[in-house]
This record gives C-alpha cells, structure tokens and sequence, in this order.
C-alpha cells in the first residue's frame, strides 16, 4: 500500500489534504494532524490559511508537509508567503487553482454552515470584512495592507511560471477537475519541468 512521490515513499495513499482553521475543531489543530500523519507515515498538505505555523507543523510532523498555496492578489506577499514555506523545508508547493472560479465540489450542499452562533469571537476581523485570512500564521510579519483577497491578478499559465522561477520546491497544480484541463496541464509539463498536475504522473 505504500506510494512513493518524488521519491520519497509514503506509508499508505492516503493523504492529508489541506483543510484551514483546524484549531476550531480541535484544541491542537494542524499539530495534531501532524503528529498523527508521522506516526502513520502518511502525506500531509498543509494549508495556507493554517491555524499553526509551518514551522512547528513540521516540528510536529517529524519531516516537513508539503505547502498549499492561496496565493494572494500582492505577489511581494506570495513570494514572501513561498519564501517562508521553502526556508521551513517544505518539499512540494502545492498550488490551488480551482477557488477563483468557485470549486465544484459535490460536498459543497452538505457542508454548508448550519450553526447560526456568530463566530466573530474567533477572528481579530471580522468575517464580514473579508480579510478575516490575513492574520493566519504563514503572513506574520509580512505587509497586508494591499491584500483583498487570496487570489492572484493573473491566473494563467504565465503565474506557474513566475513561481517556477522563484523557488526550488517542486510544484503540484491542485484543483483539476476535468480530464480536459489535466491534458493541458501534462502537456505543459513538458515546458516547465518540475511543474506537475496532481496525480497526473
């Protein structure tokens, strides 16, 4: 059952996909789900929006995660956001690409938010602002003041590039959902190595 990813061999699969604010269901947060996924030996993405720093998820973990990237509308920001993740020894960035059109997920009707209880208590600003994110871990100490939103100005295959150029991590396109958009993605790996889509190896 084990799988090997850039050659490195995982215990199982299974992976550990990048959920945020995991705090608020469980004291713990992301370093629980650490210490569970090194004891398993299992794949663990973690999330931009993160309740833990990646610093002392990989601590937690035993070897580092690999990062997902909500990259943001200020690209001195998401450097800085690649930056942190490189430096904390994150293998793989993993890039999120399908929430600037919305996501498509079955889930979507069931998951909805039920709980009618405010949930301000729980962010410095609050939700209604839209900019609740950027008090998460990975942005201390980065300037905020001209980010809106955790989407980039120029979605295009151009951004892959610019990120190609800008760390040695290797990088995974999450959030493919057609089999047409996979095929587009393959045939670009071919121009920017190291670019790859998810599970399209």
């Amino acid at each position: 059952m084990s799988v090997k990813l850039f050659g490195v061999s995982y215990g199982s699969p299974i992976v550990l996909a990048p959920v945020s604010s995991q705090r608020a269901f469980h004291p713990e947060g992301e370093l629980a789900v650490a210490k569970a996924a090194g004891a398993k030996k299992h794949l663990q993405i973690l999330s931009t929006l993160s309740s833990t720093a990646v610093e002392a998820v990989n601590a937690a973990r035993g070897e580092p995660v690999w990062f997902q990237l909500d990259p943001t509308n200020d690209w001195a920001v998401t450097k800085a956001v690649v930056a942190r993740a490189e430096a904390a020894g994150c293998p793989v960035l993993v890039l999120t690409v399908d929430s600037y059109g919305g996501s498509n997920r079955v889930t979507q009707g069931r998951l909805t938010r039920r709980d009618d209880r405010t949930c301000q208590a729980c962010h410095t600003i609050t939700p209604s602002s839209g900019r609740h994110f950027i008090t998460r871990p990975i942005f201390s100490g980065i300037d905020m003041t001209r980010v809106v939103r955790t989407t980039p100005n120029d979605w295009s295959w151009a951004f892959v590039s610019r990120l190609r150029d800008l760390t040695r991590m290797k990088i995974v396109v999450k959030g493919l959902v057609t089999r047409e958009d996979a095929e587009l993605a393959r045939a670009r790996r071919g121009r920017h190595h190291r670019v790859e889509p998810w599970w399209a190896r």
